[in-house]
């Protein structure tokens, strides 16, 4: 005669809890900052002239770096007639959100404007455009979402940030948050 024993309730929440830990662990969040961690940031054209870490001694503008994610940043300036710059953001996961540094003031004919077409996964690219308000009271405007997709495959990801044509911009890139 066979005897069966209904599982015990210990063994029941044991396992309820391994579930829940496997379904959590998928909805940590991980901040790469501007220096990026691997290969996950890259810039091109790969040239710093171009781009610009928040020690430039050179720069027109000049965030807080006490107000940036790790104390860094990395910006470019992109003019008619420049070769197109392009930022590049390598990830796995669901979710993705970008945030830079906006300017609204700086020195007379200093680019402020941020425009960049951004694109996932070669897919059609966004526009994203902040107008700059000389009359706000912060000169710079820290920790801004410029880019944000929460609906994406667990899989790997290519986020491609880039300015070209007839655009004037301001990029100043501080760091991307992965899901």
């Amino acid at each position: 005669m066979a005897c069966w024993h209904r599982p015990s309730l210990l063994y029941s929440l044991l396992i309820l809890l391994q579930g829940l830990s496997s379904s959590l662990a998928a909805l940590v969040n991980r901040t790469v900052d501007d220096t990026g961690s691997g290969n996950a940031v890259s810039y091109f054209p790969n040239d710093n002239s171009i781009w610009k870490r928040s020690n430039c001694d050179n720069c027109w503008l000049f965030p807080d770096v006490n107000r940036t994610y790790g104390g860094t940043y990395l910006a470019a300036t992109y003019g008619p007639g420049q070769r197109t710059i392009t930022l590049q953001l390598r990830f796995e996961g669901t979710a993705i959100y970008v945030f830079f540094i906006l300017a609204n003031r700086g020195s007379p004919g200093t680019i402020l404007d941020t425009m960049c077409d951004i694109s996932l996964d070669n897919n059609s690219p966004t526009r994203y455009l902040h107008v700059p308000n000389p009359s706000a009271a912060d000169q710079f405007l820290y920790d801004q979402l410029v880019y944000e997709n929460s609906n994406l495959e667990n899989s790997a990801h290519t986020l491609n940030i880039t300015s070209h044509g007839s655009d004037r911009s301001y990029i100043n890139f501080d760091y991307f948050i992965v899901r």
